[in-house]
């Protein structure tokens, strides 16, 4: 499947070499493809693609990954331009990471609206891929593929045969030349362990072009010991065949970026100067509409309440324009765009007000995503904002900055204030805490209140500029956040179990099941590893035994069986295999950690009894493990199939939060529990993924899910608490 990236752009703030006025500059909107038959689902290119813009000056303009290129795009004065990208890792081999780069080159006149670019990115690694198909089991025991560059090489086995290798092209600066060739050697073994080793070389060798080692058996020489083996190279360019194409909702930019998107249109004692507001969609929109509820400006506007700017008719228009408000609709590429012209003849007709005067923009794209914005004007400066502002939408795109007892404000600033404070209150409440910030000049930057009450709702604002007592010469709009709720985790003290049939359980009962165990599979066995433990405990009389054993299926036949307690459903037994669904539903919350009272002592692992012996050599003490992990899905488990058990490396795509403890010797006195607090380690997903389920798991054996471990390792465990900060 192919993927393809794009990132609509709209207007942004000039950066140097270019002057803040607009006269011989035009808007240049963006696309960014990248295009690849071969790019897996789980890659992302826009998260390290490259962009730079220049010209015969050199570079002017270089961004970082999608996320970082600016939303609204950038304004540059007339003249020829080159666009370059890359995305990917340049590595010299490599079964999954790959390469791309592309240029095109531009020009920006002043006949357009805007000017569309688009970059393509394609593939620019030279990909091999090995087919043995021909190869059957009665010519070939073993065979391997080994293929080099001047740089890195790769080994194709029979296990990979089925995967693609990617190499870069080596830049020999001595000679100014790519390499043109790559080295292959074939080793077999035939059936009558024969071993067979032929090379040969791929000559030629260009980007973005795939060559196939085909394996063929000789068919005329099958007399001679079937390990006659004819070696082909073909070749194909890469083609996109499918695209996949993620783009941005609807965006709005004044002309010049000035003033910001969420900033007023100000003039002093009524002095405007001429305003141009940009509208922008990919490919096109389904309604653009201007309203206002406002009297005033309604009769400024020739008595409408509602600009339909797709279906208005010409009488309409001519009114608007009348009145010094113009509309231009227009194409470039595959961008629409509308041009709103707010005249400072009609801006300086609005009659003088202490309160703003506010028209909502509302606008969505064919594919039904939406956005709006409010144009707001002030004439006069008790209607002006204040020079800063807290963003509220930071919350939405971070959502790790509101937690149980602390919340991160993102303060948006344009103007150099003295004496700022942030002030905050929780609901009910009447005065303000304050907080000084010092002097801040003109800078968007984030404070972390600490210090607040879970579950409540709080109001906060900036402030600047002390005239006296409580008055300032600068006050900012209050917004409201709640802080999240703490989470107790049900049984955590492990005092109530029942028993469900002849499988002891760690809950209360049938209908608040929060914890399970692999009871279920060694109970078919008469074999219980986890149960409840009242000898010596951190509180509530009781704590959790977690004991592992070797399980007997028929004499000394059978498998080492790890003692474990975990939040989720043990899901079936499949063999001596269990399926497990880790993770239960919680309240969505972000804790730091998790605190838990444990006391361990490993056996060590023995030859035999069950016991796989790769992770725990015999001889050597087992270890234990805790994990904790946060997630928006059940993570379902199958010990038969290693593929789908957790592992440290494989969290950050597993979870979205994650943390383990790994005793590997004794761990707290002997009859005493001892307090381990783990930490979450958050992924970055986390921010914009909502949490939907917790996960812990505990195991006597670390490595009981590959049957390897100490058979009378034992974990106790009590008094789980997630730990917020």
């Amino acid at each position: 499947m192919a993927v393809s990236i794009v990132a609509a752009l709209g207007s942004c703030a000039v950066e140097e070499p270019f002057n803040s006025d607009t006269e011989g500059q035009a808007l240049v909107k963006m696309n960014l493809l990248v295009n690849s038959e071969l790019t897996r689902a789980d890659y992302n290119p826009a998260e390290d693609c490259r962009l730079y813009i220049s010209n015969d000056k050199g570079v002017l303009f270089k961004w970082q990954g999608l996320q970082n290129i600016p939303s609204q795009g950038v304004y540059l004065r007339y003249g020829d331009y080159l666009a370059q990208a890359w995305a990917g890792d340049s590595i010299p081999a490599s079964f999954d990471t790959k390469y791309y780069k592309g240029e095109t080159n531009f020009t920006v006149s002043s006949n357009q609206i805007a000017t569309q670019v688009t970059v393509v990115c394609k593939i620019s690694n030279v990909v091999v891929s090995v087919d043995a198909s021909d190869l059957g089991e009665e010519v070939v025991k073993t065979a391997t593929v080994d293929v080099e560059s001047s740089t890195g090489n790769l080994t194709f086995e029979n296990a990979t045969f089925s995967q693609k290798g990617y190499f870069m092209r080596n830049y020999n600066k001595e000679t100014e030349s790519y390499d043109d060739g790559l080295k292959y050697t074939l080793k077999l073994t035939d059936i009558d362990g024969k071993e067979v080793i032929k090379t040969g070389n791929i000559a030629n060798i260009l980007p973005a072009h795939e060559y196939c080692i085909v394996l063929k058996q000789d068919k005329a020489e099958e007399n001679i010991g079937g390990a006659a083996i004819k070696i082909e190279i073909r070749d194909w360019e890469v083609e996109v065949d499918d695209e996949y194409i993620i783009h941005g909702k609807p965006e709005f930019s004044y002309e010049n970026n000035n003033p910001t998107i969420d900033k007023q249109i100000y003039g002093k004692n009524g002095e405007f100067t001429d305003q141009t507001l940009f509208i922008g969609a990919y490919n096109d929109f389904k309604s653009v509409k201007i309203t206002t509820e406002d009297e005033t400006v309604k009769n400024s506007l020739g008595g409408y309440g509602e600009i339909d700017l797709l279906n208005s008719s010409d009488l309409v228009k001519n009114t608007l324009k009348e009145k010094g408000f113009t509309i231009e609709d227009g194409y470039t590429g595959r961008f629409r765009q509308f041009r709103i012209h707010l005249s400072s003849g009609w801006l300086s007709s609005l009659p003088d007000s202490e309160t703003q005067y506010v028209l909502d923009v509302t606008a969505m794209d064919t594919r039904g995503m939406s956005n709006s914005m409010k144009i707001r004007i002030a004439n006069n400066e008790k209607a002006m904002d204040a020079p800063f502002a807290i963003d509220e939408d930071y919350w939405k795109k971070n959502l790790l900055a509101i937690r149980a007892y602390s919340a991160e404000l993102k303060i948006n600033q344009y103007e150099a204030v003295n004496d700022v404070v942030v002030q905050y209150h929780a609901e009910g409440e009447t005065g303000w805490k304050s907080i000084s910030l010092g002097n801040k000049a003109t800078e968007s930057y984030t404070y972390k209140l600490t210090g607040l009450a879970q579950n409540t709702g709080y109001e906060c604002r900036i402030v600047g500029g002390t005239l006296s007592g409580d008055v300032y010469q600068y006050e900012s709009e209050p917004v409201s956040f709640k802080t999240e709720e703490v989470f107790e985790i049900p049984n955590a003290s492990m005092e109530n179990w029942w028993l469900n049939g002849k499988v002891w359980m760690p809950n209360q009962d049938s209908y608040n099941q929060y914890w399970d165990s692999g009871n279920h599979g060694s109970q078919t066995l008469s074999v219980t590893l986890t149960s409840q433990f009242k000898e010596f405990y951190h509180s509530n009389g009781s704590c959790a035994k977690l004991e592992s054993k070797f399980v007997a299926v028929i004499g000394t036949l059978g498998k080492l069986g790890s003692g474990n307690i975990f939040i989720g459903k043990y899901a079936g037994t499949e063999g001596t295999n269990g399926k497990i669904d880790f993770g239960k539903e919680y309240n969505a919350t972000h804790p730091s950690k998790v605190k838990v009272w444990v006391n361990y002592r490993p056996a060590k692992a023995v030859s035999g009894k069950g016991s796989d012996n790769k992770y725990i050599p015999a001889g050597e003490f087992d270890k234990g493990q805790i994990y904790i992990a946060l997630s928006d899905q059940i993570k379902s488990v199958n010990t038969g199939n290693e593929s789908t058990l957790v592992t440290e490396e494989k969290a950050p795509e597993l979870f979205l939060a994650y943390g383990q403890q790994t005793f590997e010797s004794d761990y707290g006195e002997d009859g005493q529990l001892l307090e381990v607090e783990i930490p979450f380690t958050y992924f970055d997903k986390a921010k914009t993924t909502p949490t939907k389920y917790l996960i812990i798991v505990c195991c006597a054996s670390k490595y009981g899910d590959y049957f390897s471990g100490g058979d009378g390792s034992v974990m106790y465990v009590d008094d789980f608490e997630l730990i917020y900060e």
